[in-house]
């Protein structure tokens, strides 16, 4: 008995605790060197403007109000945070610490659960020291809370599919964490059909969720909730007309593969642009082996496959955070088959060797699991370059050490030069408005890559998506602005993308007639200074 009562203790106990230390110290490390980014300034506006100051969540536009309208529970843990807190990179970071750590554990528990508890260990130790998932897991946009609630989902979910229920609160339940999770990233309400076919592919004579009349009222609840927010998203687009694309133009799904810009395996392609994914990638690969004799993993593999076709096929805009959710699944079918695999090798070997089976398991163990960990460690084996481009950059959020874009350095330089009088054309101005209170003046684009939206009620003007500063479109009202002003700053962060907003007559106006000021990792900061005042 006290045996049998120190391996519980082991596997229930300290175990889920190292992995939450683990979790967490990595991603408390430097938590606050990366400057605070565009999307991360987006939420921490709506705490600080909205939530912290009239208890709902908008930002000022333009004068206005601008409820937001997605991602509508994110900026409610950022506001609790700065309010006990104050506000640092440290405070508004912290909620998506601690939803990273409650995904490790969750992935501990689903994982043992699904498996066995090698598999959960090694799963949970893959999320933790992953660079993509330390890189979500201290910024303060959706992504780390999405992530959570996404696999919390996926857990009640698969409780209520694989047994036979006893209570009525499961459903209720489940409706509960979709509509957290829904709320969190809108798009991730992809999963509700996808569950309905696993569901239906996948039942067995323990399951009677279809039979329960509370399973289908807590689906009605779900489907009102989801076309009231719809609705009232498509609403709050009026009286603006907008120019250039954006999440907030699909009020639904859409077929992408009707648009020239479809990317049929653009999430495949973007996991393989890091080394450290490599072991993760050949066993989900070798998973697929072992597809037919395991239901968790049919489970495992509908839900990545489905969730997949609906991003790419019904989305139409690309990028590599949007699967973030979906990590943990990857892992631990990757970590599933390696114990598959070494369990299948140690059989192998068994049948040619004098060795017990015990100890070629535990050696199969030990050397598989050191691999995987070696291979996925910020600082491990990531210097092979089998997937990484030689002449290119894996994207950041796969660099364990990216700094970021230097926004907090060119707002802070700008911060310390600003006179009163003195007229800012900014490019990103959350970032500016979170580090300085300045709101800018004016938005540069003459090109349209970043969306604009068209004020037909009062005078009319196009203004930027963020803070509703009037848009400057060519060269002629750019000039105007110069010559009619003291001194004219220009805030160029991110640089190279602010830079492909201009077109070259704009972008030799700036660099040659203009004094660059500072200039840092992706950030330039320029003045005008008109000799004629």
């Amino acid at each position: 008995m006290p045996a049998n009562h120190t391996y519980n203790l082991f596997w229930q106990v300290y175990i889920p605790f190292f992995i939450a230390l683990l979790t967490l110290l990595l991603r408390l490390q430097n938590i606050d060197v990366p400057s605070i980014t565009q999307d991360e300034s987006s939420m921490i506006r709506y705490a600080q403007e909205g939530i912290l100051e009239r208890g709902y969540s908008f930002r000022w536009r333009g004068g206005e109000e601008f409820l937001l309208s997605t991602y509508e529970l994110v900026p409610y843990p950022i506001a609790a945070s700065i309010f006990f807190l104050g506000f640092s990179e440290f405070a508004v970071r912290l909620p998506a610490v601690f939803f990273a750590v409650g995904t490790s554990l969750l992935i501990y528990y689903f994982a043992s659960h699904l498996f066995n508890r090698r598999v959960g260990l090694l799963s949970a130790v893959l999320f933790a020291i992953l660079p993509w998932a330390i890189y979500w897991g201290n910024n303060a946009f959706y992504p780390s809370q999405l992530q959570f609630f996404a696999l919390l989902l996926t857990i009640l979910v698969h409780r209520l599919f694989f047994t036979v229920q006893k209570s009525n609160a499961l459903p209720y339940l489940v409706c509960l964490c979709f509509l957290a999770t829904f709320f969190s990233w809108e798009v991730s309400g992809i999963v509700l059909p996808v569950f309905l076919v696993i569901g239906i592919f996948l039942h067995t004579k323990k399951s009677n969720w279809h039979t329960k009349k509370h399973t289908w009222y807590a689906v009605c609840i779900i489907m009102v909730i989801v076309v009231a927010q719809l609705t009232y998203r498509t609403i709050l687009r009026y009286p603006y007309e907008k120019m250039g694309d954006s999440l907030s133009d699909i009020p639904f799904l859409r077929l992408a593969f009707t648009r020239t810009d479809f990317s049929p395996f653009f999430y495949v392609q973007a996991f393989f642009k890091s080394d450290a994914h490599l072991m993760i990638i050949l066993f989900f690969i070798v998973g697929l082996f072992f597809l037919r004799a395991n239901q968790s993993m049919r489970f495992l593999y509908m839900l990545i496959i489905g969730c997949q076709v609906f991003l790419t096929i019904f989305l139409g805009l690309y990028a590599i955070r949007y699967g973030y959710f979906l990590l943990p699944y990857v892992i631990i079918i990757a970590s599933a088959a390696t114990f598959l695999f070494s369990d299948y090798l140690a059989g192998s070997l068994h049948s040619t060797s004098l060795v017990s089976l015990n100890v070629i398991r535990r050696a199969n163990f030990v050397v598989l699991f050191a691999l995987n960990v070696a291979i996925a460690l910020p600082w491990g084996l990531q210097g092979l370059r089998v997937f990484s481009e030689t002449e290119k950059n894996p994207p950041p959020e796969f660099l364990y050490h990216h700094r970021g874009t230097s926004f907090r350095t060119i707002a802070l330089t700008l911060q310390e030069h600003y006179q009163s009088g003195d007229i800012i054309i900014v490019q990103a101005p959350s970032p500016l408005i979170v580090y300085t209170e300045l709101t800018g003046d004016y938005f540069l684009q003459s090109i349209t890559s970043s969306a604009v939206f068209f004020n037909s009620t009062d005078s009319t003007y196009y203004m930027d998506k963020w803070v509703g500063n009037p848009v400057l479109r060519n060269n002629h009202e750019l000039e105007s602005i110069l010559y009619r002003n003291p001194r004219v700053w220009f805030v160029s962060v991110p640089h190279h993308r602010s830079m492909k907003r201009l077109e070259p007559m704009l972008q030799d106006l700036i660099t040659n007639k203009m004094t660059l000021v500072a200039e840092s990792t992706n950030g330039r900061l320029y003045l005008w200074e008109n000799i004629f005042f």
